[in-house]
């Protein structure tokens, strides 16, 4: 049969890439349509303007952004449903997570006036929750919990003309409109039965700015899927061994023990079985960066350790991971291991910095201690810290800001060269599933969430990291920051700028009539090259991670990896603050650079 999936704002979708490789793998012709890009962006300036304020629920290393920004359009509806008619399928499937339940009144419609008599479907997190909303929109059936089984039961089913409405895991309207719920079947232990997400994705879009265009190129890995520096997403488990009170991800579990099926909270791949993806997704593919897109990528500590020294040898490529700030804390061996092998940046779900907070609200137990020393030994190997908080949370007072500003101040210290960077992300507490433990014990508190003092809460805590204590102090005691906290987002900036500044002007000066190299090209060169007038430059250095001209203001442009390098000369990068930590780590450590100024576009 021909099927058609199609997800919305997040066009890496690996959910839907598990379901085309197994029903391929059964003989089943799949076709995906990804609507919509990554739905928080664009980013706004530092400073929004009080418009963009009312909508923003992020703010991601000072800048302000809004969940679903870009809305879908009626001219992407008729390219979707256009797309649909033209592949004829006999059965269209979604994907979504209930945050983008209220995109289905309009985007059912279109999907079944492109296939009129196509059998409806949807799955994932949200209709797995809350099955009845999708059946009430005209979908023919829910697949609640792990798909791949019920999928292709009710394919095979429609296939036969057999009765579908049996089948496990599936939820759908009876004659008299009732919702029927059948019984779960338990999901699958050994995960590496499953085949490897599809990366057969040649023929499959995306329709985003009123057009669509190919979803995957196998020879570039196509950022519109894979993010910036043709990232390659993999999964190595399902679940999460955390507990959070603010998550609907415990009742995917939830959902089983209705029909006394207990399934764990995580279930994990073999090691060899990810390292074997790996190897077959570099060989197929022109990958830079690999993401591990676990809640939490832990294993034994042992395991890891070879994981990591294999990674090295047969992947050696950036990658990015949530690993366990306490694992690392305790092994040192494992955080050299993971550093060597090419971890671009140490996350941490921390939430809050105060612990107490944390585990009576929103019950994570965090360590913070161990999180201090693992940050602090990354900044000595110039990769950047990213703590992922909430704020906005009514419950949490005064003594408890107190207790996350005291923990920020322990962090390493602001880098106004941005080699070395810790930065945040900042979420506003919402309501993303239904009947979450932190809703269900205080079913008001989203009421009381003001967007107004979640952006002043997130840029006070911005504002923290490169505050001194006696500047701090003024901010949070002066009122009219509080009144219009749009003015925190200027002062940020500002002082981002100041620092940055102070620091390079001796180093502009001291650079005058040396021979330098210099790298990046973009926006940061455009707006700063003419501080380096003095300066004889060389080159300009391109690691070809983008197409880059053969010649920059009359001067070369050079791949580093195939130049001879004078790294006794001076390098100055130009680039955004937020990549100048990649550039200076590898500049200094792959190509051996000893003299590096930094020239930043932070704007």
């Amino acid at each position: 049969m021909k099927l058609l999936f199609t997800v919305f704002y997040d066009p890496k979708d690996l959910g839907v890439r598990y379901l085309k490789s197994y029903l391929t793998l059964k003989g089943h012709d799949v076709h995906i349509v990804a609507l919509k890009e990554l739905s928080d962006l664009p980013q706004s300036s530092f400073t929004p303007n009080e418009t963009f304020l009312e909508t923003c629920t992020t703010v991601r290393a000072g800048y302000a952004t809004s969940y679903n920004f870009c809305p879908i359009t009626d001219q992407e509806l008729e390219l979707l449903t256009e797309e649909i008619k033209t592949y004829s399928p006999d059965i269209v499937g979604f994907g979504t997570r209930s945050i983008n339940f209220h995109h289905l009144p309009r985007i059912i419609p279109a999907l079944k006036k492109g296939a009129k008599n196509a059998f409806l479907v949807a799955g994932g997190a949200g209709p797995t929750i809350d099955p009845q909303l999708p059946l009430n929109l005209g979908v023919d059936a829910v697949i609640r919990g792990e798909g791949e089984y019920a999928f292709h039961e009710l394919i095979t089913a429609l296939e036969t003309g057999n009765d579908w409405h049996t089948i496990k895991n599936i939820s759908y309207l009876n004659e008299q409109g009732m919702l029927v719920r059948n019984a779960m079947r338990p999901p699958q232990k050994n995960l590496d039965v499953f085949p490897f997400p599809s990366n057969d994705l040649e023929n499959d879009i995306v329709i985003d700015n009123n057009t669509k265009y190919p979803l995957f190129n196998k020879n570039d890995l196509n950022t519109t899927t894979y993010g910036s520096n043709y990232r390659y997403f993999i999964l190595g488990s399902r679940g999460c061994i955390a507990q959070c009170s603010y998550c609907g991800g415990r009742y995917f579990c939830e959902e089983y023990k209705k029909d006394g099926i207990v399934v764990p909270r995580v279930r994990q791949r073999s090691l060899h079985n990810i390292m074997d993806e790996l190897v077959s997704a570099k060989n197929k593919c022109n990958m830079k960066m690999v993401q591990f897109w676990d809640e939490f990528f832990i294993w034994p500590i042992p395991k890891l350790i070879d994981f990591f020294s294999d990674y090295k040898k047969k992947i050696n490529l950036p990658f990015w991971a949530y690993l366990s700030a306490d694992q690392l804390a305790h092994s040192p061996e494992l955080l050299e291991v993971v550093c060597d092998a090419g971890l671009g940046t140490f996350m941490g779900g921390i939430q809050t910095g105060d612990e107490n907070f944390c585990k009576k609200i929103y019950n994570r137990i965090n360590h913070n201690e161990n999180f201090l020393k693992v940050a602090f030994e990354m900044a000595k190997r110039y990769i950047p810290v990213h703590l992922l908080m909430i704020a906005g949370n009514p419950l949490q007072d005064e003594a408890s800001h107190r207790k996350n500003w005291e923990f920020l101040a322990k962090l390493p210290a602001f880098d106004p060269s941005f080699k070395q960077y810790t930065w945040m992300s900042y979420s506003k507490l919402n309501k993303p599933f239904y009947n979450t433990v932190l809703y269900k014990k205080f079913p008001n508190l989203i009421d009381n969430v003001s967007t107004q003092s979640f952006y002043y809460e997130a840029m006070i805590s911005n504002l923290r990291l490169i505050l001194g204590d006696i500047e701090f102090e003024q901010i949070i005691s002066d009122e009219q920051y509080k009144i219009n906290p749009i003015l925190l987002g200027k002062l940020y900036l500002d002082t981002l700028i100041k620092r940055h500044t102070d620091y390079l002007e001796p180093e502009i000066e001291r650079l005058a009539g040396h021979e330098v190299y210099f790298w990046g090209s973009g926006t940061a060169y455009q707006k700063k090259k003419h501080l380096f007038v003095n300066t004889k430059p060389v080159c300009v250095l391109n690691d070809f991670t983008w197409e880059a001209p053969t010649t920059i203001d009359g001067l070369s442009v050079v791949d580093p990896e195939k130049a001879e390098l004078d790294v006794d000369k001076p390098l100055v990068i130009f680039a955004r603050h937020e990549y100048v930590h990649a550039i200076h780590r590898k500049a200094k450590n792959t190509y051996g650079f000893k003299d590096i100024v930094v020239a930043a576009n932070i704007e």
